[in-house]
């Protein structure tokens, strides 16, 4: 007695997940491309400190979360094998069964719902580094654009010099004839 519809319904997430993650395929290769340039600043600001430091948490949670999902998927597969066998081996063990039954149920319910916070772990984690990464390009903007107003202003002081500097001759001149 397999219930087809949980196979239904795990089919139907599946290809509902994988047509999410073509729409976004775009997006995920641009942020590989940006993420893997050289032109990442050496230093990054406090602000970005804070979101590597998010990043690592969220990383070792993630971590900690897939080896907890694999735990409970191979006790699942633990169950499930024993599942089987009993139904073979007897008929009398029906008390047995429904048991293994309903702690399978709970453990197909516990993986879906890690797999859930697993997704939901993987986007924030995807989000924070987005955000580290905007922050370094606008810091990256920030600095290029610091180093040009510096040669702009040094250039105007040394102009503006070299105008004082002849205006001081003019005078001096003047002022020998008068």
């Amino acid at each position: 007695m397999t219930n087809p519809s949980w196979r239904h319904e795990y089919q139907r997430a599946l290809t509902t997940r994988d047509a999410y993650e073509k729409a976004s395929r775009d997006v995920f290769d641009a942020y590989r491309t940006v993420a893997s340039s050289p032109n990442r600043p050496i230093s990054p600001t406090a602000a970005a400190a804070d979101k590597v430091a998010e990043i690592e948490r969220l990383t070792a949670d993630l971590t900690v979360s897939q080896r907890s999902r694999a735990d409970l998927q191979n006790r699942l597969d633990t169950l499930s094998t024993s599942l089987t066998s009993l139904r073979a081996s007897s008929v009398t063990s029906a008390a047995r069964i429904r048991a293994l039954e309903a702690e399978r149920t709970s453990l197909i319910r516990k993986v879906r719902d890690r797999d859930e916070e697993l997704r939901g772990k993987a986007k924030l984690l995807e989000n924070i580094q987005d955000e580290a990464m905007t922050l370094n390009l606008q810091l990256n903007m920030a600095e290029e654009n610091k180093r040009r107003l510096e040669g702009e202003n040094q250039e105007l002081v040394e102009r503006w010099m070299v105008a004082k500097r002849r205006e001081a001759e003019e005078m001096n001149t003047a002022s020998r004839f008068s």
